[in-house]
């Protein structure tokens, strides 16, 4: 973007000779913009003019408001209009400004100068009292989820498990795609950075499993759910595609040789897309952020029994369905434990906003823990 003529010339008088320009034209030179449309501006975000707001930062600092901060900040930091300039417009505009700055009243620009600072201060305090006021809720939160647990009804699904008193309970999960390899591993080759992934998955739906079931339910499972779990990854990679039907074929393979362990669920799996683990993020973090709702991780749960070429399609089932992570456990139950209704029944309940209802034996969804 170029400057305009009249602005060329404005911005040439300054730098010739600053002492020609008149208290309008210095103002602009300095501020960008008339000294009426900034108090405009101001009066509109503060209900101050940019002058009052500078003599409140000198007189009061601890009283100024976000607005305030914001009216006074204004053009101090960066011009979005002088990044759009040409270099020789930009170069043109600034040195004009250095030279009405050196030109001006001293005292008075000093105590300009301080009114910024002071609000770069405030600005910095008032950010703090916002983080603390946010983590502070976060813990409010968590603190009064856990004190709401142990009115929940427990889902019926832990409590026949925990009745049939399994030696092993968890899910087959099917390593697809390729990580990403971690800052300070470019040396690795692919299959290490993909053994390192499927251990960082591993380690997140642990975490999860144990967090979930012996905390996020008060202890409700005395331990003997989240010490009992297993899962199994095999490499999906090793599969001539990674298509449903391949790793269904597959599956059922693993199934029929007896290569999956007792009481691993033998009629559906899990995918994983090891490029969509996060490195970096502890498990315990990642739990906390799907906890408070901010965070979540998908996974994907495959009916094994599928047949895509008799199966009709109804409803949008095909065969799977991608979950959040923390809820994979309560939508597999009632998708596969609960022999009373189908995949494709439960599909369609899970895929409506009131599909949670089910989960609870008081037929209604609780206010926490929220997924």
């Amino acid at each position: 973007m170029s400057l305009s003529p009249d602005m060329q010339t404005l911005y040439t008088r300054a730098i010739e000779n600053p002492f020609t320009l008149s208290p309008a034209e210095k103002y602009f030179v300095l501020r960008g913009v008339s000294k009426e449309e900034d108090d405009k501006s101001c009066l509109r975000r503060c209900g101050l003019t940019r002058r009052e707001a500078l003599d409140k930062a000198l007189a009061t600092p601890n009283d100024l408001t976000q607005e305030e901060v914001d009216c006074i900040l204004a053009g101090t930091e960066h011009d979005p209009d002088m990044a759009e300039l040409t270099d020789e417009h930009a170069e043109l505009q600034l040195n004009a400004r250095v030279k009405v700055e050196h030109m001006g009243d001293e005292t008075k620009d000093y105590d300009d100068w301080l009114a910024v600072i002071v609000a770069h201060w405030r600005s910095t305090q008032l950010r703090n009292e916002r983080l603390f006021n946010e983590e502070n809720e976060m813990w409010d939160l968590l603190r009064a989820r856990a004190e709401a647990a142990p009115e929940l009804s427990r889902p019926a699904w832990i409590q026949e498990v925990i009745d049939a008193e399994p030696k092993r309970w968890g899910f087959v999960c099917f390593a697809t795609g390729h990580a990403v390899k971690p800052p300070g591993a470019e040396e690795w080759d692919q299959k290490e950075a993909d053994l390192a992934a499927i251990g960082r998955f591993a380690d997140i739906i642990d975490t999860f499993t144990y967090k979930g079931l012996r905390y996020q339910w008060a202890g409700l499972d005395e331990g003997k759910l989240s010490e009992t779990y297993e899962m199994m990854f095999p490499m999906a990679q090793t599969f001539p595609d990674t298509s449903f039907p391949t790793m269904r074929l597959g599956f059922r393979m693993m199934r029929d040789m007896g290569m999956v362990p007792e009481g691993l669920r033998t009629d559906c799996f899990l995918v994983v897309d090891l490029a969509e683990v996060p490195d970096g993020l502890a498990a315990d973090d990642l739990y906390i952020m799907q906890f408070v709702g901010t965070s979540s991780m998908d996974v994907t749960a495959v009916y094994a029994d599928y047949d895509e070429d008799s199966a009709e399609i109804e409803g949008g089932f095909m065969g799977h369905i991608t979950v959040p992570l923390p809820r994979v456990y309560d939508w597999l139950h009632y998708s596969l434990f609960a022999e009373k209704e189908t995949w494709e029944e439960r599909h369609k309940m899970t895929t409506t906003q009131s599909w949670t209802k089910d989960i609870w034996e008081n037929e209604r969804p609780p206010q926490f823990p929220r997924y």
